[in-house]
Parts: C-alpha cells; sequence; structure tokens
C-alpha cells in the first residue's frame, strides 16, 4: 500500500492523535493532548533509555513533541518495525540528523536547532535563550502546510528541484513578511520525511486555517500532483479529500488559479 493509499484511508477514517501504544497507560493518559508541536516529520536516529529502562537506538521519524510538567517526550514512528514509540527527551543520550549526520548529544539543541521548535523556559535541561530568527518564525508558522506539501512531493519517493522549489515558494507567499535563505529552507525540507500520520496531523489543521492560507495551500497542493505532468487516481482522490474536508469546515475553494 502506498503512503497516499495510507494517507487517504486515515483521512476517511477521521483518526485522532493519541499518545502511542507502546507508552504505559498512565503515561498515555497523562500526556493525552499536551501536544507542544506535531506534523514535525524529521527522520534521526536516537540513542535513549526506554522508559523501561532498557538502552535502545531506533532509526525514526519524529512526529510529535509531548510536554508534561517541566519534561519533554518525543513521539515517533520506528522504521525499522513501523510502530510508533514514545521517548523521554532528557534520557536522549545521542541523536543525529538523518540528512545532515550531525550528532547531537545535547537533545534540547537538537529540538530547537533541528527541528526548529522554541522550547518553553520551564522545560528541565534546557537552558539556550528564545530563538530570534525569521526561518525559524517561518517553519513554525507553516510546518503543516510545509509537512503536506512535502508529503505530496515524497508520495513517489522522489524529490524532484521542481517540487521543492513549490513548497519553497508557499513559504515565501505564506510569510511575506520574513526574510530567509532558499537554501536553509531547502535543506530543512529535505530532511523531512513526513508518513501519513503526520500528513494527516497536518491537513486537519490547514483545513481550519484562514480562507487566504487555504487557498494558497489548496493552489501548491495542485501545483505539486502536476509538477510531472500526470495526475494519479491516488493523488486525485487525496486532493478532493482534503478539498472535501476544507469544504467541510465552511470554505468556498476556488478550483481555478486567482489572477495574478
Amino acid at each position: 500500500m502506498s503512503l497516499l493509499q495510507q494517507a487517504i484511508e486515515q483521512l476517511a477514517q477521521n483518526k485522532i492523535h493519541a499518545a502511542p501504544v507502546s507508552a504505559p497507560a498512565a503515561v498515555r493518559k497523562h500526556l493525552q493532548g499536551n501536544v507542544l508541536a506535531d506534523a514535525i516529520s524529521v527522520k534521526a536516529s536516537i540513542h535513549y533509555t526506554s522508559l523501561s529502562g532498557e538502552n535502545k537506538q531506533r532509526d525514526v521519524i519524529i512526529r510529535r513533541l509531548l510536554k508534561s510538567g517541566r519534561h519533554l517526550f518525543m513521539e515517533a514512528l520506528c522504521v525499522a518495525i513501523n510502530q510508533p514509540r514514545l521517548i523521554k527527551v532528557d534520557q536522549i543520550s545521542r541523536i543525529e540528523d538523518s540528512v545532515s549526520q550531525r550528532v547531537y548529544t545535547d537533545p534540547f539543541a537538537f529540538i530547537e536547532q533541528c527541528l526548529k521548535i522554541e522550547l518553553p523556559p520551564d522545560i528541565a535541561g534546557s537552558d539556550s535563550k528564545p530563538l530570534d530568527d525569521e526561518l525559524f518564525t517561518a517553519i513554525r508558522l507553516a510546518r503543516a502546510e510545509i509537512t503536506a506539501l512535502m508529503f505530496f512531493s515524497r508520495a513517489d519517493h522522489d524529490v524532484a528541484d521542481g517540487e521543492v522549489d513549490v513548497v519553497i515558494d508557499y513559504v515565501h507567499q505564506r510569510c511575506q513578511h520574513l526574510t530567509f535563505k532558499d537554501e536553509d529552507l531547502r535543506k530543512y525540507l529535505m530532511a523531512l520525511a513526513p508518513d501519513p500520520d503526520s500528513f494527516n496531523t497536518a491537513i486537519r489543521q490547514i483545513v481550519k486555517r484562514e480562507d487566504w492560507i487555504l487557498q494558497m495551500f489548496i493552489e501548491h497542493m495542485i501545483s505539486l500532483i502536476t509538477k510531472d505532468m500526470t495526475i494519479t487516481p491516488e493523488e486525485s482522490e487525496l486532493a478532493q479529500q482534503v478539498i472535501a474536508l476544507a469544504e467541510n469546515e465552511g470554505y468556498k475553494i476556488e478550483y481555478e488559479k486567482r489572477a495574478e
């Protein structure tokens, strides 16, 4: 089953986020709803001590960051077993960005520098100052849309430069008041590996955005799926699912691209 088919099924089933089943019941109940950031979709290799006290190493796709008091947890998809896992951030001893291969022994630095997430001042182990960077701000504002668009671009497992350019163009239009280097944004985009769960989460945020944001996203989504001059039945069905979700929220989508 392809990524697009999985995403269509998840959208159709209207799945809602819950903490991973691998976490103890008390942890799942306590973290339910305490999401600091989601639709993250960054690949990494993590060495950590599990909640049961075992030393573990996993190649994962980080999906969400959850907060419990002064502690953080990463919800991640383990690539090897295709199952979600919950990892306590202050029990991470080493974390490697799978794209740049940069190794971090401070997981909080990884969260801020690679995930582009500003940590609350009360988080245990975080002594860094608030980030003040325009690219960081753009990613924070448009993280859901970036994740969804990169999911479309990676659906055939082959990301073309032109497809990444479409996503970069979206971020510029979405964040016209911010200035950043395209190459820095491109590096961040290439580190993303959105899976159907992250895509589903992102779409459910996007359809609640302001109408001008939603219209802009729809236009770029269509541009992505038509970039190779071929629209597959899966791409068409998934695009229709997204538009239907938007219309259910009360938006009237303009199906023709707006005049410049």
